[in-house]
């Protein structure tokens, strides 16, 4: 359903500094999200990058990037691990109990099959972007388990 996403990048330099963030959008080509994030002019140097989108954990990048060479930052392939709905960078009871509240609803919070509706928007808990929120997204969120903490500058 969604074919874009937004990516929110984050450098830091050699001292473990933050230096900035930017955002940018990731495009389905049919088998991954792919894209870049223009951060600006970067100092000359290295920089470890992270990458998070509104619902996954945060996940370094690698291999450091260098500054100095032009703003733009091609997303590597990476895994990012979803389900982090309360945007603390682990996933936990918090999380399961928000998934669970929408479980058997659309992404707009719509009850499925019954009359009815909730004013809880659930577009996050859609972790398979199908539309709705059901078994697929519980095991999805259950294989992230095995990570539950996200990356850390």
């Amino acid at each position: 359903i969604n074919k874009t996403i937004t990516a929110a990048v984050a450098v830091y330099n050699s001292s473990n500094q933050y230096v900035k963030q930017a955002t940018g959008n990731l495009t389905f080509d049919g088998q991954v999200f792919k894209g870049s994030v223009n951060m600006g002019a970067l100092p000359t140097g290295s920089y470890t990058a992270y990458i998070k989108t509104n619902n996954s954990l945060i996940k370094r990048l690698n291999p450091t990037i260098t500054g100095g060479t032009g703003g733009s930052i091609t997303i590597p392939q990476v895994e990012l691990v979803t389900g982090d709905f309360d945007q603390t960078n682990k996933l936990d009871i918090v999380d399961y109990n928000k998934l669970l509240t929408c479980y058997g609803k659309n992404q707009q919070g719509n009850i499925l099959n019954i009359f009815g509706t909730s004013a809880f928007a659930c577009g996050l808990q859609d972790l398979n972007d199908d539309g709705k929120i059901d078994e697929k997204d519980v095991n999805i969120f259950l294989r992230g388990f095995a990570i539950r903490e996200g990356d850390k500058p």
